[in-house]
């Protein structure tokens, strides 16, 4: 029990004085509350930071070039194991293997390419199965793992562009991130229940071509 009441009659004016008295014996040290508290925001903080990686990407490699350091030096490159990611931007279907051209994106925790980061360039990924081009549709987030083979040129529109290419052991498809709720703002100066009348200041009252009151 934390605290007692205990009272007192009050002969003066006939009336009953209640006393509360507290326990401060059975209440925490501010050490021990201040423990909890740190100790709370320790366990969000770790569950924050623990991302899980798909198994199938897994093992990452500690030390790999990004895209455009394949670029620059494709020889230094050739046989390095990679995990790379981005967004679909065409897909093909050959006889031996699909082709997909990704816009890469720099990789969170769990490996997923981060929307809105810049891109440090496209590349090719050749991965030798069907993958259907109506599910690794455009702008769908995927990521690589694969060995550079080296780069091959290509065209973006009219531009020549030299793609590092990836023979991909495997292409892990992301779902789709959730929407965003629609905000939807009301005009006030329309009025569903009174198409002739604006009042955009203040509460609406009344019935269709009628003003309040109704008499």
């Amino acid at each position: 029990m934390i605290g007692s009441m205990s009272g007192r009659l009050d002969e003066g004016n006939g009336v009953i004085v209640m006393r509360h008295a507290l326990g401060t014996s059975n209440l925490p040290s501010p050490r021990v509350r201040a423990g909890v508290v740190l100790g709370a925001l320790l366990v969000v903080v770790l569950l924050y930071g623990c991302a899980t990686v798909p198994e199938d990407l897994t093992p990452i490699p500690e030390a790999q070039p990004d895209v455009a350091q394949v670029r620059a030096d494709p020889e230094a490159a050739v046989g390095t194991r990679v995990v790379w990611g981005g967004v679909v931007a065409t897909i093909a279907n050959r006889a031996d293997a699909t082709h997909l051209e990704i816009v890469a994106r720099p990789l969170g925790r769990d490996q997923r390419p981060r929307p809105g980061e810049p891109s440090p360039g496209r590349f090719r990924a050749v991965y030798p199965d069907f993958l259907d081009p109506e599910v690794y549709t455009r702008g769908r987030e995927v990521t690589v793992r694969g060995v550079v083979v080296g780069v091959v040129e290509g065209m973006i529109d009219e531009y020549t562009y030299t793609f590092p290419e990836v023979e991909a052991e495997v292409v892990h498809l992301w779902p789709p991130p959730p929407r965003e709720p629609q905000v939807i703002y009301r005009d006030p100066f329309w009025d569903p229940w009174w198409p002739h009348y604006r009042q955009p200041w203040g509460p609406h009252y009344g019935f269709p071509g009628r003003p309040w009151p109704y008499f």
